[in-house]
Parts: C-alpha cells; structure tokens; sequence
C-alpha cells in the first residue's frame, strides 16, 4: 500500500532559465555499482513507519492499528486504511508526543496535505447532496489547521454540480506552502488561493489550468506546464499573486525538501530507475542507491541534507525490506536500521 513518492529537486540554474532534463546519461554524475550490503551502517531513521500494530517515531513507539500514514517536517497524521480504500469517512489523528490527537475532520480517499515545515495542514471534506444521471450535487468543506496550537485558521465551504466520473468542476486541493498558504482548483472557477486568515483569492500571475499533484515549492508553490513539459516555481502572496523564481523539465512528481533548497526525484528512463537531487545553488546529484534492489519509493526528507527511501517486496519468494539514506551534498547513501522487517505487513509515509 506504498504509494511512490518520487520526489523532484532544482537547481539554482533554475532560478535563470530551464534547467536541463536529468543528467542521467552526463558522465560527471556517473558512479560505481554497489549492493546493498556493500553501504556503510548509518543511524535508524526518525521517520514514521508502521508495522505489526506498532507506530514508530525514532525512539516513541505508538500502539494503534492505524496504519495509513501522511508524514512530513516532523508532522506525522495517521488513519485506518481500509475506511479510505472502501470510498468510507476516515478518521484521521495527529501523533502528538506519545499518544493520538483526533483531528476535526472526516474525509473520503484524499489524505490531508502537510506542509514541508510541518507547520500546517489542510484538507477537503465532500458530500454528495443529490445525485441525478451522471452529475450530482457535492457540499465541499475546505480547511487549514494549525498543527502547533491545533486548531483550524481558516475554511470556506462551496457547493457545485460534478460530472460523476472525473469530478469535473470539483475542488481539488493542489499545493500547501510554509506559511500556510492554501493553493486549490475549484472547478470552472479556477485555481485559488486560501491563506491561514482571510479571504479566497484568485491565483494570479500565471495562467494556469487545473493542474496535475505537483509538490508545491515550499516557499510558495510550484505548477505543471503541460504544453512544456516544465515545472514553474515561485513565491505565493496570500492574496494570491505568484511570482516567479525559476523552472525545471525533470520528473515532476518529486518533493522537496523543507525550506525548498533541494529537490529530490526518480528517473524512469532506461532499464533501471535512477533517483537524483537537485539543489538551489546549482548542482545536480545522482544518488548512490544499491543496484541488487527493485524499484525505491522516496518516502520523504529526514532532514535538509538527508532522503530516506525504501524497497519493500513482500509478493516474491524472497521477502525484502531495503532502508537506504543517501546526502543531497555528496549523493552517497548507507543503510538505514531498524526500519520495518520483510514477512508482515509495513507502511512508511504516502504521498496521496
């Protein structure tokens, strides 16, 4: 039930024009085979995993059977999975210290969103009101939480005809910034912009459409150009207005880093994924990620300098769990100990 989380990073040549599309083939970032086996023994993670009804946090440890995990910048909020695989409300709580904080919000298949600070969330509640041929009528309840002082800052509520299938002029929820700032695709109003406090404002300063799940540049936001293949990254006022820092062509469905100085990211081209960093002050990293794996999912920045990403087989004969932290400064990466064990069920941190 681990969804990837390939994640994307820049450079500081982004911030002056295009930045070329990952250096896969440049020998500059080229590297030696290695196996797993064969890194160094590095510290265990203090990112959230789960497993055998167990909630790890570093060195806190959480008894629950909820095992749908959204982790990020130090932010962990948990739910029971199958209530979302089922289309039910999931509960959802926040790991505050040792216990679970229920959160005020029931919400179907979408996972709350969390800033890259870890400072905010936000999430959409939807109800059908009535339903005809192939539209029906959703109650749309849109909301950002303070994770410090636990409480909501800000909501609005909306209510719109949607095409059954796709959710055509329904709300999607796009990105979340640093400060709080909330950015949204409301139907054939187009992109919004809702901030900790105040009013809804029109997303302005480049034209853009609904959009696709592009991490948001952490201080302001990032949007997909479909015509160009490119990612624009830029800052984000709370009345809306965007303002452009630079852009990229690598894989769009990356994360960031917490402050957005790197950018971490899988590259699907040829045999085998390569996974790479880039950073804001120009340089472009590939990770030293073991060759004897399968295909890593990006579960999320440990720290400024520091991904964790994650192999799990538990389908094969031979059941494997490989946990590797690798630097954006060097591309070097070691094993991670004590993660979750191939032979039981595991969940590490989902993007969506």
């Amino acid at each position: 039930m681990v969804t990837r989380l390939a994640t994307l990073v820049l450079s500081a040549a982004c911030l002056c024009g295009v930045v070329p599309a990952a250096t896969a083939g440049d020998s500059s970032g080229a590297r030696h085979e290695t196996t797993y086996a064969a890194l160094p023994l590095g510290a265990p993670t203090s990112l959230a995993w789960w497993q055998h009804r167990r909630l790890h946090l570093g060195s806190k440890v959480i008894r629950t059977r909820r095992s749908d995990i959204t982790s990020r910048g130090g932010t962990t909020v948990i739910a029971t999975s199958v209530d979302r695989r089922m289309g039910q409300p999931a509960t959802w709580f926040l790991v505050d210290g040792g216990r679970l904080a229920r959160l005020p919000m029931r919400t179907r298949t979408a996972r709350p969103l969390i800033s890259a600070n870890g400072e905010w969330l936000a999430w959409l509640e939807v109800r059908a009101h009535r339903t005809q041929a192939y539209r029906r009528i959703e109650r749309y309840r849109v909301v950002v939480y303070d994770v410090a002082r636990q409480r909501i800052t800000n909501r609005f509520h909306d209510r719109r005809l949607v095409a059954w299938e796709d959710g055509i002029n329904g709300i999607w929820l796009r990105t979340l910034s640093d400060k709080g700032r909330l950015v949204l695709s409301q139907g054939s109003d187009g992109v919004k912009v809702l901030p900790p406090r105040g009013r809804l404002a029109r997303f302005r300063g480049l034209r853009v459409g609904n959009g696709a799940f592009v991490d948001g540049w952490p201080r302001g936001t990032t949007v997909f150009r479909y015509k160009s293949d490119t990612s624009v990254y830029g800052g984000l006022a709370r009345h809306g207005r965007f303002d452009k820092a630079g852009r990229f062509t690598v894989s769009w469905s990356g994360l960031w880093s917490a402050g957005g100085g790197a950018y971490a990211y899988e590259d699907e081209e040829g045999l085998t994924p390569t996974y790479w960093v880039r950073r804001l002050d120009g340089e472009t990293l590939q990770l030293d990620t073991p060759q004897d794996a399968g295909e890593f999912d990006i579960v999320g920045w440990e720290s400024a300098d520091a991904v964790i990403l994650w192999f799990w087989d538990d389908y094969s004969a031979v059941h494997t769990s490989q946990l590797v932290r690798c630097l954006s400064t060097t591309g070097a990466c070691e094993r991670v100990p004590g993660g979750p064990k191939p032979g039981s069920p595991a969940t590490m941190a989902e993007r969506y």
